[in-house]
């Protein structure tokens, strides 16, 4: 993620649903309530139950459309004129209900002297409260509340999916509201804003074959992206390169005596046991996303020849100079200022905060021209990859209740993924008018300086529609990333596992991954051969991988 300093309300708002895996939580289940459905508890098996059905939203229609399966998101130059009201009337009548979810940031302005928060109060007829919590902090947080046995109306699961938490399944059996009666086929139709996700983002919240959910939707559900700085390649060739050995070439043009380098990268913490800047070369030498699965069995990425090839190509990279020397120890912010400022050309992160790189990188030069780097083929017959994320930012479960509650927090969640375009979208990210923002010349939201902290509030991790291609401070953006974004999600592949439950992955992940990432990094920037790679694939199987990998593999016999 980028500097949190200056930073606009769109820019925080999806800073905020971006987090490092959660921390191991330790088995925390209370027995489990009267309305908790019995039986035995197996791994998430989740094909038969009948995902939400697909009505897209008839929204203003976009500048550029996005795919129909949704992986492209679609792009508006501006933000629509006359937004539509998507949700007609409040379903509460005033009652309070608590909605327990993280921050990055400082609280907002509270909600006696917050006009927004007090608008999205009145038309859902709640007054929500939202005791928040710093993203760090927020694992220990969770494990105190599951553990307690007494949870709040509405309750994120936190980055990861809740993935990160021992004996889920058995978590939300004993614990959370079953939506499946409310949701599932056509029920989902008396909630408009629900039955606009995708069902690539339902397939998240589904365990033991019913929905134990709402996920928090990324309409593009990229991974990393690796961002360029056109006016650096333009006059190299552009952002398409042949093969590796191109790609080589062209950054040694781009590297120049201790000012200018190819590509940055950071030191920071590794999502799922690969380093960001690994990422983009293993996607060009196609290797698999996290898993590659074939007749029922599973292969680990690291475990494949593809993977090791990546490695051994990054740490040239390393070997050649063009990496810039600080990136072993820069922070994100450093590596986000060098970027702007020029100092490399390529510098991998996430589309999600697409709109602020762009905006950061403008500010300091108008020429910068950024794009979005499609993967090379690691050879001329090579096939890169991209590897496309869960489709979930997070996953929002509902305290065991009665139906009729059920459906009344149901009715808040859909408010809160009411689609770009709408009045509610509008109120949620940019307030009320003339006392948040006020709409410019092109009739684009301008935030306030008051706004900068009212809008400090993170809806967008309890509930979220899909995203779209869009800056109020530049049509640009839009019309270049959606160009860019299409070519390279065309090459996206799904990680076979995702919506899957591994027991053993949600206790030892977290060390697994650490160790992995470090012995990663250590390799890439020389302070370890590439053949320790070996050892390193050998110490996660013995100390969990193979566990990991049954379980899902039975997990994936049993939903296909």
């Amino acid at each position: 993620m980028t500097p949190l300093r200056p930073i606009s309300r769109r820019g925080f708002l999806r800073l905020v649903s971006i987090g490092a895996t959660l921390a191991v939580l330790s088995e925390a289940c209370s027995p489990a309530s009267p309305n908790a459905p019995s039986g035995p508890v197996t791994p998430a098996a989740n094909a038969a139950v009948l995902l939400p059905a697909y009505v897209p939203a008839q929204g203003p229609p976009p500048d550029t459309p996005g795919s129909q399966d949704g992986l492209v998101p679609p792009a508006f130059l501006n933000y629509p004129r006359n937004p539509n009201k998507t949700v007609q009337q409040p379903v509460g009548s005033g009652e309070e209900i608590t909605a327990v979810t993280y921050t990055t940031q400082a609280p907002p302005t509270p909600v006696d002297q917050n006009p927004a928060w007090q608008r999205v109060n009145q038309e859902v007829g709640f007054k929500v409260n939202l005791p928040l919590t710093q993203l760090a902090d927020y694992p220990t947080k969770l494990n105190t509340i599951i553990a307690g046995g007494s949870l709040p109306d509405l309750l994120s699961l936190g980055a990861g999916n809740g993935l990160g938490i021992a004996n889920l399944p058995e978590f939300l059996q004993s614990q959370c509201a079953d939506l499946t009666p409310l949701v599932s086929g056509d029920a989902v139709k008396a909630y408009s804003n629900l039955a606009n996700l995708p069902p690539y983002a339902w397939r998240n919240a589904v365990f033991n074959n019913r929905i134990y959910a709402v996920p928090s939707v990324r309409a593009s559900i990229s991974n990393a992206i690796m961002f360029g700085t056109g006016k650096l390649l333009d006059p190299v060739g552009g952002i398409n390169f042949k093969d590796a050995n191109d790609f080589l070439k062209v950054m040694q043009q781009l590297t120049s005596s201790g000012s200018q380098w190819g590509i940055g990268a950071t030191s920071g913490a590794p999502m799922n046991g690969v380093p960001g800047l690994l990422t983009y070369f293993l996607e060009s030498f196609g290797a698999p996303n996290i898993w590659r699965a074939a007749n029922g069995k599973l292969t680990k990425d690291w475990e494949t020849d593809e993977f090791r090839a990546a490695v051994a190509y990054a740490r040239q990279l390393w070997d050649a100079g063009v990496v810039q020397p600080d990136a072993p120890t820069a922070s994100v912010n450093q590596a986000a200022q060098s970027f702007y400022a020029g100092k490399y050309a390529l510098w991998a992160n996430g589309l999600v905060i697409g709109d602020t790189v762009w905006n950061r990188a403008n500010a300091q030069d108008p020429s910068f021209g950024m794009r979005a780097v499609p993967p090379f083929p690691a050879s001329p017959s090579a096939k890169p990859v991209h590897f496309l994320g869960s489709g979930a930012n997070l996953l929002t479960v509902l305290k065991n209740t009665s139906a009729d509650q059920a459906r009344k927090l149901l009715g808040v969640l859909n408010y809160l993924s009411a689609p770009f375009g709408s009045q509610e979208y509008l109120t949620m990210w940019y307030g009320v008018e003339g006392s948040e923002f006020d709409f410019d010349a092109g009739g684009n939201p301008v935030v306030s300086a008051r706004g900068q902290t009212d809008l400090f509030i993170p809806w967008p991790n309890v509930g979220a529609a899909a995203s779209v291609l869009y800056n109020a401070s530049s049509p640009d953006y839009a019309r270049v990333m959606a160009r860019d974004i299409a070519v390279i999600q065309g090459m996206g592949i799904q990680n076979p596992v995702v919506g899957l439950y591994s027991q053993t992955n949600a206790q030892k992940a977290a060390t697994l991954h650490q160790m992995m990432g470090d012995g990663l990094l250590a390799i890439i920037f020389g302070r370890a051969d590439v053949s320790s790679l070996d050892q390193l694939v050998k110490d996660w199987r013995a100390q969990g991988g193979d566990q990991i990998r049954s379980e899902f593999e039975q997990a994936l016999q049993t939903s296909t």
